[in-house]
């Protein structure tokens, strides 16, 4: 298992916890065909994710594009548990060299943890968004909005039921989490004892700073997107 830097704000977690950021942003959607593009063997791929007419449009893109690797079978995301251990068998027969898994977090992510040793596929990886854009289903944010890393701001225009929590709820659980990381850091077990001490007013405290920190990552970004050429 490989945990690749997926996101912005694992960019500024990196820097805050350790002064430098990552080479590159590694997302499934850059980085996934950026592979494709420079693997210099011919791939068997197997694509498992999206609406069935999605999936379809997916296998045909990716054989135009990248001709030397060929998709040896795909199926939609859309089944039940009970359909599941049929899906594996049949992923499992096919043998590919690299599993392509578009089913959102974290289903995509347990469906391989899960299935691991009986899915016979060299390589898996979670793609995310990757279908979606492939297809054409869902545009891409143009490229002078990614240059300013805030694509995430423009899915979130596109999809704001699905996206909502995870960039409300799920910003601030992340602040929350860095800032706890790094005054563990500072503070050892100091930080700990106090926590336990004075629960209130330390989850009050701390829980205000994350607020906070994750209104400066906002506002960082649309300074960024505005003033960006």
């Amino acid at each position: 298992m490989l945990v690749l830097n997926d996101g912005v704000a694992l960019d500024i977690a990196s820097k805050l916890a350790t002064g430098a950021t990552f080479p590159g942003n590694l997302n499934g959607t850059d980085f996934v065909p950026k592979f494709l593009a420079t693997s210099e063997r011919g791939l068997r791929i197997y694509l498992l994710g999206a609406k069935p007419d999605v999936v379809e449009r997916v296998a045909a893109q990716i054989e135009t594009l990248y001709p030397r690797h060929r998709v040896v079978g795909f199926h939609h995301g859309y089944f039940s548990a009970a359909e599941e251990a049929d899906i594996v068998a049949e992923i499992a027969d096919h043998a590919p060299d690299v599993l392509l898994v578009a089913m959102g977090n974290p289903r995509q992510e347990l469906f391989m943890d899960t299935h691991r040793d009986a899915l016979n596929s060299k390589l898996a990886v979670g793609v995310g968004a990757l279908f979606d854009f492939l297809s054409e289903t869902v545009p891409r944010a143009p490229e002078w909005v990614r240059r300013a890393r805030m694509e995430w701001l423009f899915r979130l225009s596109r999809e704001p039921r699905r996206l909502a929590r995870r960039y409300t709820l799920g910003a601030f659980a992340f602040a929350f989490a860095i800032v706890c990381f790094q005054l563990q850091n500072a503070s050892g077990l100091q930080w700990l004892w106090r926590k336990a001490l004075e629960p209130r007013r330390t989850v009050y405290r701390y829980g205000v700073g994350a607020f906070t920190f994750a209104l400066a990552i906002v506002f960082f970004h649309l300074h960024k997107a505005i003033n960006s050429p």
